[in-house]
């Protein structure tokens, strides 16, 4: 995909739109014994087929009596029944942060530019193989989740939504990341496909706990977005700009300079344990590097390593 500029500061609906074509190479693949990590190896994640057995529940009128599981039903004494999915239909889940402080770079794009164009990307490579797409934005105003996506027309239409609702004003941090993963939990189904976008500032032992619990379930892809100035400050008083105002940042003490990279390392770090205990996939992304190539070489990777 072209860019539509340099150091991009907002995103836009034609650029999200035009990541169609890159999308049209990719595709998405996850174990079939094993659902917690993505592969090449195995079968294509939304080209199966027949019905999956889900779970036995108490039978409820309407169901099928040819479903009944007798086994459980007899040793229960009352009903029971056997739920089967249909496997052919996929479900993609993405959790988008869009927060202020995503609203940061100090070369390239912001890191609110990388996750939506980075979510954009996903979701046509979703429905592209025919998948559901469920999309929740963390907002500065709280947590927003949206219907399930099918159609091109409703992706244009949350894509204009995405815009609308990034924010232009400073606001205090939340767990609204902790929140849509728990969120997330109670909704996902079985075999679910589940992308985080973020540059994960507020984790926490709980976020971590959270990541888990849907790894031992569920595909899991942690995308960690952030800045080269993040990982390495540089000496002097700094311009800088939120799209809006323009503002300064003492750095020349090396004492402050040391405590902020050491809190991006001991950060990074613990985002990649969560990954590993949660069986999942980490990428990190770069706010100035060729972002969208890397997330489309690691969506079609072959045997992509569990936990790696």
């Amino acid at each position: 995909m072209k860019r539509e500029s340099k150091n991009a500061v907002f995103s836009s609906l034609k650029e999200l739109i035009a990541l169609r074509a890159d999308a049209s190479i990719v595709g998405l693949h996850v174990d079939k014994k094993n659902s917690s990590f993505i592969t090449g190896i195995q079968r294509s994640f939304f080209k199966t087929k027949g019905m999956n057995f889900e779970e036995v529940r108490p039978y409820q009128q309407g169901d099928d009596s040819r479903q009944i599981d007798w086994r459980v039903t007899a040793k229960h004494g009352k009903p029971f029944t056997k739920v089967y999915v249909d496997d052919t239909i996929h479900q993609v889940y993405l959790i988008t942060d869009l927060q202020n402080q995503m609203f940061f770079a100090s070369r390239g794009d912001f890191k609110s530019v990388v996750a939506a164009r980075v979510n954009a990307l996903i979701s046509w490579i979703a429905l592209n193989q025919k998948g559901i797409l469920n999309q929740t934005l963390i907002v500065q105003q709280g947590i927003k989740s949206f219907k399930p996506i099918q159609v091109e027309e409703n992706l244009t239409s949350f894509f204009k939504q995405l815009l609308k609702l990034m924010p232009r004003k400073n606001q205090s941090q939340s767990d609204f990341l902790l929140q849509s993963i728990q969120n997330e939990q109670k909704q996902l189904k079985k075999g679910s496909l589940l992308f985080i976008i973020s540059d994960f500032s507020d984790v926490t032992p709980d976020l971590v706990q959270e990541i888990k619990k849907v790894g031992a379930h569920h595909s899991v892809i942690l995308i960690h977005i952030f800045d080269l100035m993040e990982e390495k400050l540089p000496s002097g008083i700094l311009p800088f700009t939120d799209g809006i105002s323009d503002f300064s940042i003492d750095t020349r003490s090396a004492r402050v300079r040391k405590i902020f990279e050491t809190d991006f390392k001991n950060r990074q770090n613990i985002i990649k344990e969560a990954a590993k205990k949660a069986h999942a996939v980490y990428l990190s992304l770069q706010t100035d590097e060729n972002y969208i190539q890397k997330v489309i070489q690691l969506l079609n990777k072959k045997g992509v390593a569990h936990g790696k």
